[in-house]
């Protein structure tokens, strides 16, 4: 680190000033490897140079990390405001309408593209069609209509 804040035209002195104060800060943190006899200088006491030199696997810590983002927010997307409105949706990006029919469709399409058997898709198939028409026979009474909505609502469907 020290070495290409050097060729980038920076000068030790500078890095270590500024490694120091990420160091007290708790932004960057390291393994201390003491020559022998010596210990590690007690925290919020600069390192020297040389003592630097024996800090190994510096990383950014959790809070260093956290400033980071606090610092560089992510940029938040479109935003609409309306008021005083009569619509009933409104829809930006990427929107599927699903309804339960859709889901129908798409629950034979994906029995049709299994690596199940033949006959097995054919019974799969089958049952589908019962559930469809279960919903459809029961779409006028009351027992029907909650069925529907709680399907729709364990489905996420609008």
């Amino acid at each position: 680190m020290l070495e290409e804040r050097q060729r980038a035209g920076g000068s030790w002195d500078e890095t270590l000033q500024a490694a120091n104060a990420l160091l007290d800060a708790d932004w960057i943190s390291g393994q201390y490897f003491a020559p022998p006899g010596r210990s590690r200088p007690p925290r919020g006491v600069p390192l020297s140079a040389h003592e630097f030199q024996h800090l190994q696997a510096i990383h950014v810590t959790d809070r260093g990390y956290s400033v980071h983002r606090d610092r560089n927010p992510v940029a938040a997307g479109l935003t609409f405001n309306i008021t005083n409105s009569q619509i009933g949706q409104l829809a930006a990006g990427d929107i599927n309408n699903v309804t339960i029919e859709n889901f129908f469709v798409e629950l034979e399409h994906a029995i049709d593209q299994s690596n199940a058997p033949a006959v097995e898709k054919e019974e799969a198939k089958e049952t589908v069609g019962k559930m469809r028409q279960l919903l459809a026979g029961a779409g006028g009474s009351a027992a029907g209509g909650l069925i529907s909505s709680a399907l729709r609502a364990v489905l996420g469907l609008p």
